[in-house]
């Protein structure tokens, strides 16, 4: 994908605080798409998918924000028009209720799709960003999340997430097989193939890697896999049963649970020699081992009072502590990405249901109410988490919640179950 910066950006200020909890929602319209070049009889099809595409990512990434009241289309404003400012007829926007406006442009030349987007506020008259991109026509909705990244930033100063992905297991096509999605569940690719079941994949933080367990050598290990490629390789040479692999936020180390000579116990492995070094050490079972975002600690889930419950242990070793003592099962913590927060799955009465507590175990918050729900895994910006639902019907889907418990909705993946997500980092690769 090629991008260049268009002329004439605003310059800095920050015009939506994301912190503030009763922020008005800012008026935003998103102008039809204008194709720059007229498209050959050929050529329709092409263009009338990418537009259809790109706008239907536009206006999701606008509503799945928050932040945004989206005003309808209106096709007569600047009908005819270019995209520059000097083109613009700010006086009609602010007539229809527009203090920002998209305006974008498509042309396709030999198979190559260029693509303008540009956001303009309406009241100061002035384009606030501008992008041109390049690429082929296949994926028009990478463009699109990309440029609300942007927009995102230049609007609220914060990293957007529009651009970032989340991997899952899905029965699909029969089996469980490890997918990964754009962060609205769009735009599937499968990436094992082997016929078993594989569960629990996490992105790396370059987006280069995955790390999933499968079954496909009868017992459960923990495999690495290269997106680019698909070559995949044993994460480590323990001939007993490893599980729920999770990089280090530097990626050079691996925390996984493994069958250990009394139970089941937490390990890391150092990615420069596939060393197994033991971390936890009793007759518990100890499993899902999380990262904190500065790499010193580890929190996971363990029966070492009796019922399942989240501990924490530096992750050079240690001794465990435990930070929760309600509740009848806990398990899957996994920490925001600044660290203050915890994630979690916490039974009561014989379902599940998603949790949030600082990460000292105090400020316990319940975010959902109803269906079985577990797996939680936090957005990179630490404003969203996404989750599994078992229906009472039996179907497992996948679900994303705000970190105040509002907001909740399905992601429609398609067919087949969907279970075990994990959000990969900002920027993963595709």
């Amino acid at each position: 994908m090629l991008a260049t910066l268009l002329p004439r950006a605003a310059e800095a200020i920050v015009y939506i605080n994301i912190e503030s909890p009763s922020g008005k929602k800012i008026p935003i319209a998103l102008q039809e798409t204008v194709f720059m070049k007229a498209p050959t009889e050929a050529e329709k099809a092409a263009y009338a998918y990418v537009k259809a595409e790109m706008t239907d990512a536009l206006l999701g990434d606008m509503e799945f924000a928050g932040l945004f009241e989206v005003i309808s289309q209106s096709a007569h404003i600047d009908e005819g028009m270019g995209l520059t400012s000097d083109q613009t007829d700010f006086s009609k926007w602010r007539g229809a209720g527009a203090e920002l406006v998209i305006k974008s442009g498509i042309s396709i030349d030999s198979g190559t799709l260029t693509v303008e987007l540009r956001l303009f506020d309406t009241v100061r008259e002035i384009q606030l960003v501008g992008k041109r991109y390049e690429t082929e026509v296949s994926n028009p909705r990478a463009l699109a999340h990309k440029f609300m990244d942007d927009t995102y930033l230049k609007l609220t100063g914060k990293t957007g997430i529009f651009s970032t992905k989340i991997t899952f297991s899905s029965t699909r096509t029969g089996n469980k097989e490890i997918y990964i999605s754009d962060y609205d569940g769009k735009n599937v690719n499968q990436v094992t193939q082997n016929g078993s079941i594989n569960l629990h994949p996490r992105l790396s933080h370059d987006g280069r890697h995955i790390l999933y367990t499968s079954y496909m050598k009868g017992q459960s290990a923990v495999y690495r896999q290269e997106l680019s490629s698909g070559k995949v390789w044993p994460v480590t040479e323990y001939k007993g049963i490893t599980i729920g692999g999770r990089w280090s936020p530097d990626d050079k180390h691996i925390s996984l649970a493994y069958q250990g000579p009394k139970s089941t116990e937490i390990g890391i492995i150092a990615t420069s020699n596939w060393g197994l070094k033991q971390l936890t050490d009793n007759y518990s079972i100890d499993v899902s081992p999380a990262w904190s975002p500065d790499g010193k600690t580890i929190a996971y889930s363990s029966d070492m009072a009796g019922n399942p419950h989240i501990y924490v242990i530096d992750s050079k070793g240690g001794k465990p502590r435990r930070i929760t003592f309600e509740g009848i099962f806990l398990s899957t913590p996994e920490y925001s990405p600044d660290g203050s927060l915890i994630a979690y799955a916490r039974m009561d009465l014989g379902k599940f249901n998603i949790w949030v507590m600082s990460a000292n175990g105090g400020n316990q918050s319940q975010l959902t109410f109803s269906g079985n729900n577990t797996e939680p895994s936090w957005s990179p910006d630490g404003r969203y988490i996404v989750f599994s639902r078992k229906s009472e019907g039996g179907d497992v889907s996948l679900y994303m919640i705000r970190k105040d418990g509002t907001g909740i909705r399905r992601l429609d993946i398609g067919p087949g179950n969907e279970s075990l997500p994990s959000w990969g980092p900002a920027f993963s690769a595709p």
